[in-house]
Parts: structure tokens; sequence; C-alpha cells
């Protein structure tokens, strides 16, 4: 019944905004980057740039969690879970011989430790 979506603040931030879909009511949520709902609509899936990295975090969709004081449980700049929550697919910039690269993994969300690893070519 609500949307999240990636806009620019008054500041030039990237932040989630949500808005429902019944009251056309919105709200900022957090600052970052790329959302993605979880499957039962409780928690947001995001990215944050924090200093010279990106990691990602989770916060409540209902607005009662505070962007403040968030902590990235795992390095990436894209993330997106499995359909069943179980696993965890993330994107994040690597330096493979002096060049920027993407690495691909995939991890268990229970471990986070990946289980499949590509660095993609240029």
């Amino acid at each position: 019944r609500s949307l999240v979506f990636q806009t620019s603040n008054e500041l030039g931030l990237d932040t989630l905004v949500v808005v429902s879909m019944d009251t056309g009511k919105a709200r900022n949520l957090a600052v970052g980057t790329h959302p993605q709902w979880s499957r039962d609509g409780k928690r947001i899936l995001f990215a944050r740039r924090q200093l010279n990295d990106f990691g990602l975090y989770t916060i409540a969709a209902d607005g009662s969690q505070k962007d403040q004081g968030l902590k990235p449980f795992v390095r990436g700049q894209i993330g997106r879970w499995s359909p069943d929550e179980k696993q965890l697919a993330v994107v994040a910039p690597e330096i493979v011989n002096g060049q920027d690269r993407w690495k691909l993994s995939v991890m268990p969300v229970e471990t986070l430790q990946p289980r499949f690893g590509l660095t993609l070519p240029e």
C-alpha cells in the first residue's frame, strides 16, 4: 500500500521517500539509494555512502526507526534479497590491478559470508 523511491533533498543528498498509496502522504525515510522492500513490507534495504565507502542498511518502513545511528551490515552499493530473503546479492566497487571494477557476491543473510563472488570485467 506504499511506494518507496529515491530522490534528492534540498541539500542535494539522495533520500528515500515513502508515499502512502491510500492518502498520497509522503515522508522522508532515510538518506540513501537503491531501496528494496522486504517481502513482508516491514523493512527497506538500501545503500548509503559513508566517508569513501558504501554500506547496506535496513530500516523500518513505517518510519518508527530513526535514520541517525544506523549501522551498515555489509559493504555494498546495491543489494537485493532473494525472494525468500534467505540470500543477499551485493554489488560493491572493487579495485583490481589499479582498475575500478564491480564485484557481485551472493551470501546467506544469516552469515553474510560470500558463497559466490564474481568480479565483472571492464
